[in-house]
């Protein structure tokens, strides 16, 4: 049976994270497993000479840390397992949050992480943890914002026609069937004009005309090449001349789920995440899931 992996650090974006995660499973008939880290204590060597650190007092209250992150991670687990009627296990790590939850998803349907975690600056919108999962998980990650948890409305997905946007696209459209509701296909793209002379507002008008007849052929390609198998979902396509990360950040506002691929056509080789994807990210309205091609 497939997997979801959901981190919990006990941080509200947390709980919001495992409510999607266990909702998630249900629609897709997935197990849940909880990830939590622990951090040893180590101690200081004392700033005495010819002192020596206290290893078994090391030893003992690690043990006792470990011990409560246990049984905090243990009551989650159960309390989680109330709400739903998917299998719910637990998987306790030391150290890294972003590592053991790596660790776990090598086979897995998707991650889902809050925004933030407890050790979040007030502020900032993505936190350290959410970052470096997005970055370098291989299966789809989902990261889910306070707000997330009441909003309805279509699955949007940026689409580029690059593989990572067609993965993204198929995605997006089963995620959409699954929820019963509408698909909206987002193209965006940035006229430049470096290095060229306009000399007309017939040469401007003909310029954009070609670029919007391109988009048509982008989504519909796009579109052309998916495999329809999971029943009828309502495809809404939209055009927008301008910056792609704010097209998709817009249409996020009212969006149940906005998917990207990692990196798009403009994407530099050994990025992890593109621009357009680290923008959405970073200030979509919406829960994000990021794919890798």
């Amino acid at each position: 049976m497939s997997r979801i992996i959901v981190g919990v650090d006990g941080s509200q974006q947390a709980v919001l994270a495992l409510d999607w995660a266990l909702a998630q499973a249900q629609r897709h008939g997935a197990q849940v497993v909880i990830a939590h880290t622990w951090q040893p204590d180590v101690h200081a060597t004392p700033a005495v000479a010819g002192a020596v650190p206290d290893m078994v007092q090391d030893a003992q209250v690690n043990h006792e840390v470990e011990h409560q992150a246990q049984d905090w991670l243990d009551d989650i687990v159960k309390e989680a397992a109330g709400k739903t009627s998917v299998s719910v296990t637990g998987s306790l790590g030391t150290g890294s949050p972003a590592g053991h939850v790596l660790d776990l998803a090598d086979d897995a349907l998707m991650i889902v992480v809050g925004s933030r975690g407890r050790g979040g600056l007030r502020g900032l919108v993505l936190g350290s943890t959410s970052q470096q999962i997005s970055s370098h998980a291989q299966c789809p990650v989902v990261v889910v914002r306070e707000a997330d948890a009441v909003q309805t409305g279509p699955v949007v997905v940026g689409v580029d026609g690059s593989p990572a946007s067609q993965r993204a696209l198929e995605l997006a459209f089963a995620e959409a069937a699954l929820r019963k509701t509408s698909l909206l296909l987002v193209h965006a793209w940035s006229t430049s004009f470096a290095g060229t002379l306009i000399n007309s507002g017939q040469d401007f008008d003909r310029i954009r005309d070609s670029e919007v007849d391109q988009g048509w052929v982008t989504l519909n390609t796009s579109l052309s090449s998916l495999a329809l198998t999971h029943g009828a979902v309502e495809i809404v396509e939209r055009l927008v001349q301008g910056s792609p990360s704010a097209a998709l950040i817009d249409a996020s506002a009212g969006a149940v789920l906005t998917v990207v691929g990692s990196r798009g056509r403009g994407g530099f080789k050994g990025l992890m995440l593109g621009s357009v994807s680290a923008a959405v990210l970073q200030h979509a309205h919406s829960a994000v899931m990021v794919i890798r091609a």
